[in-house]
């Protein structure tokens, strides 16, 4: 009834949303359908970007050994990922936990490839500095594991997904540029991973 009520008692609950998903108080699935209904209000796009960002975050800052509310936080951070794609990024607290669903995926031994695919596909959407530099540093740490390992499928999967997301930023970036170039020479890359370095610099009108 209230998930009911709440979009017409007020054009922009906003605010009332963020209180609920950052109360510790409140278990994870009442945040994620906090932030669910807040989807459904007619609030501005500004609003959503902002609730956007909170609920990425809290989807990172709680932690529970509980399945159920793990998969909560997760579905909630992917969901939020997907708004920050379409709305942008209402500040840039946003990046710092983007590069976490990148990061502790990457890292874990199950990773959520799905969550790391979004992010990646809207640090491209994003196209801000911020962005291409998280994009940046994600190549950066793949070309060093290509030389000095560990490498294995988990790391060219990545490779294949990050190196197009930052063709698709369209940036003007040297050290960008230069690393696609470094990894063309290298042999340490097969010529398909060499292909997909020659294509993104293609994109970046090279």
């Amino acid at each position: 009834m209230a998930s009911i009520a709440l979009p017409n008692i007020v054009d922009d609950p906003g605010d009332i949303i963020i209180g609920i998903i950052q109360d510790p108080s409140n278990i994870p699935s009442v945040k994620y359908e906090a932030w669910r209904d807040m989807l459904r209000t007619k609030a501005p796009d500004s609003s959503k970007a902002k609730v956007a960002a909170v609920a990425l975050a809290t989807g990172w800052t709680y932690t529970s050994a509980n399945p159920t509310y793990q998969k909560n936080l997760g579905e909630m951070r992917m969901s939020a990922i997907d708004t920050i794609r379409q709305l942008g990024a209402a500040d840039d607290s946003v990046y710092a936990n983007l590069e976490k669903s990148y990061t502790n995926n990457f890292i874990n031994n199950v990773p959520n490839y799905d969550e790391i695919r979004k992010t990646l596909n809207t640090l491209s959407t994003l196209k801000t500095d911020n962005a291409v530099n998280l994009l940046l540093g994600f190549l950066r740490d793949l070309h060093s594991r290509r030389q000095s390992g560990p490498w294995g499928q988990k790391e060219r999967q990545l490779l294949q997904w990050v190196i197009p997301s930052l063709g698709a930023t369209g940036t003007k970036s040297q050290d960008v540029k230069l690393l696609f170039t470094t990894i063309q020479r290298n042999s340490n890359y097969t010529s398909t991973e060499q292909g997909w370095a020659r294509d993104a610099q293609r994109q970046l009108g090279n």
